[in-house]
């Protein structure tokens, strides 16, 4: 938090609306939001369905950690602090696409 490279929300606060936020805002393009929620609770209150999972699946890097984490045995030295692997969103979405040209219609299928 001292370093400006995290943020806290204020207590009882619902934080998932804050990220979701901070994640759209124009202010810097460096902002990433990390996450494994699927936001299945939000899915409906707040956009279309469509726009909505092409947000969620282009705007949050997920995370995956190589083992449990359990403080107490990480402090008896039992266990050693898991590795965390940041995955990124895919480059190119991978949803069909379709273009209307004067030649008709074109249709792009991921691979």
């Amino acid at each position: 938090e001292e370093e400006g490279v995290l943020v806290t929300t204020p207590l009882g606060a619902n934080d998932d609306w804050y990220w979701m936020l901070a994640s759209v805002l124009p202010c810097d393009p460096q902002i990433k939001v990390v996450s494994n929620d699927q936001m299945r609770d939000h899915r409906l209150a707040l956009l279309e369905p469509r726009p909505f999972m092409r947000w969620k699946t282009t705007q949050i890097l997920r995370f995956d950690l190589s083992h449990a984490y359990e403080p107490a045995k990480i402090s008896s030295g039992e266990l050693e602090t898991p590795d965390i692997a940041l995955i990124p969103p895919p480059r190119f979405s991978s949803e069909l696409q379709r273009t209307v040209t004067d030649e008709g219609v074109v249709w792009h299928i991921p691979i």
